[in-house]
């Protein structure tokens, strides 16, 4: 018996640490820097940058005159620090930023410091050179350094790969074999650079310095521009963590992960997918979110970081009816632990339109994925570009497919204030899909319809049965009573009603008058 019961504490057990393992899938961090967490301000410029990895290795402006400018709505309505060109932040030398194995992600974009070296992270030591850079050369192209641990000068693993000046992510991945140091990296999903291998020297004494390249000086190579997140992780992340933390921080920064060529799936923390990849939609993804573990995402207003607001076509969603406060705002509203909604669309034409019997709609769908359904949600959606209503009012249809010539879902007004149109909708569970157009709003007509009906208690009512006709197609008449039966005594109201494939409807109503027969009177004898 008690063999019995530590067999079963053993089984238990292995079932518990896979539990634990299948939940902890990406490995704990050595450093996390968010700019909408632990940041402490003298007015609007960053003094110190709080660690939320745990291990607080906090960031520090080595003075005031290098402190980055706080930005509350910098990156798709979430915080960011600008760095001008001279600022920068450190973290004392730590041995866990510097090992042999690493993965650096990094949120940001670069808006200028042209012909110079720019670098938005870096853990290096020169002389002998130790440690790892990435910069992006004078030419805007990213380039991979690192020392060998000797003066013999740095290893670099030079792209073609030029930075952008909008938001996105980079990865910096080295791993140790003997030696060396085999890099690789990655933009947006993308692999884009190696695998190169050269003699490596970790850094043994420099601080990790951000926005800033010599870090046994006081500073050089500064960045100008945005960066809005960094993690190191102390080991060479596998193809899973790496996209667990890529989709992470492509939901949160509204980045589409892949290229026109390459569709890449959005995991969350356990590995499976809340936006399965597609050759089709694959363009402007973004998403709204919440998951508490292990990157606390919570994202509740979005859009496509490829598409400025003012771009005709870009979608915003968000959980309130609001499209410009910060994802911090206190009245934004989250989703529930492990709600997510995504979407992407097919990259076709939005600036003519195509018959749909008596409707019209542009050629471009958006592709919408709804995990543990979000229920109600606002859209706005900008329609600079998009051809004249010819009944002046746009409309958002809603269907689980494709062919809107079979019927939609549901369709909704959008509701115009110059160039951006919004609505609410409740997206179904699942994958479904809408486009915008101009909905047809002409009504059924029924004809023939049955005039009152006066009758006796216990008859049989009979009536014709109206027709409908629709100027686009044949619509679906149905009715609340049936011909040919028996009615309850009193007034009963009989109504048709005509529906077509976009939701229009009439209706025909008579009246069947049911009198009770007389109670005979009756004969009595003494």
């Amino acid at each position: 018996m008690r063999s019995f019961i530590s067999s079963c504490f053993l089984v238990i057990g292995f079932l518990l640490l896979t539990v634990v393992a299948e939940a902890q899938i990406v490995p704990a961090k050595s450093l996390w820097l968010r700019a909408d967490v632990g940041v402490n301000l003298s007015g609007s410029r960053v003094v110190s940058w709080v660690d939320q990895s745990g291990n607080s290795w906090n960031a520090f402006a080595p003075s005031s005159s290098r402190r980055p400018l706080y930005q509350l709505s910098g990156s798709n309505f979430n915080p960011t620090f600008y760095f001008d060109g001279s600022d920068n932040l450190d973290i004392s030398y730590r041995s866990g930023l510097n090992t042999n194995n690493f993965t650096v992600f990094s949120v940001h974009r670069l808006t200028g410091g042209n012909n110079r070296y720019r670098s938005p992270f870096t853990s290096r030591d020169d002389r002998p050179q130790r440690g790892y850079i990435l910069y992006v050369a004078p030419n805007g192209r990213y380039q991979f350094w690192n020392g060998q641990g000797n003066n013999s000068g740095w290893r670099v693993l030079s792209t073609t790969r030029s930075a952008s000046s909008s938001s996105e992510l980079l990865i910096y991945r080295g791993s140790q074999s003997g030696n060396n140091l085999v890099k690789r990296g990655y933009v947006n999903g993308q692999s884009f650079a190696g695998p190169t291998s050269h003699r490596f020297a970790r850094n043994r004494r420099r601080p990790y310095r951000i926005g800033a390249g010599a870090t046994e000086g006081s500073g050089n190579y500064f960045w100008y521009g945005d960066i809005s997140e960094q993690i190191v992780f102390n080991r060479a992340l596998n193809n899973t963590q790496r996209q667990i933390t890529e989709s992470y921080l492509a939901i949160k920064y509204g980045l589409s992960l892949g290229n026109n060529n390459q569709a890449i799936s959005y995991l969350k923390a356990d590995g499976t997918s809340v936006w399965d990849a597609t050759s089709t939609y694959r363009y402007d993804v973004a998403g709204l979110a919440r998951e508490n573990s292990p990157f606390d995402l919570d994202q509740k207003v979005s859009s496509s970081g490829n598409l400025g607001v003012n771009t005709s076509g870009n979608t915003v969603f968000a959980t309130t009816n609001n499209f410009t406060l910060s994802n911090l705002d206190n009245s934004r509203q989250s989703l529930s632990e492990g709600q997510f909604l995504l979407w992407g669309h097919n990259n076709q034409s939005m600036n003519s339109w195509v018959n749909v019997g008596c409707s019209k709609r542009i050629n471009r769908f958006w592709r919408l994925q709804n995990t543990m359904d979000v229920g109600t949600i606002f859209l706005q959606i900008n329609l600079k570009n998009f051809p004249a209503s010819s009944t002046g009012t746009y409309t958002l249809f809603l269907d689980n497919d494709t062919n809107l010539s079979n019927g939609v879902i549901s369709t909704h007004t959008l509701i115009g204030n110059g160039d951006q149109y919004a609505t609410s909708f409740d997206p179904p569970d699942g994958v479904s899909y809408f486009t915008i157009g101009v909905r047809d709003e002409t009504p059924p007509v029924i004809s023939n319809c049955p005039s009152n009906i006066d009758a006796c208690s216990g008859d049989v009512i009979t009536w014709t049965t109206p027709t409908a006709t629709d100027n686009c197609g044949t619509p679906t008449l149905t009715a609340n009573m049936a011909s040919g039966q028996v009615f309850p005594d009193g007034d009963t109201t009989v109504i048709y009603t005509a529906t077509d494939a976009w939701g229009n409807t009439s209706e025909c109503r008579f009246t069947v008058s049911v009198n009770s027969k007389p109670v005979p009177l009756g004969i009595f004898y003494e």
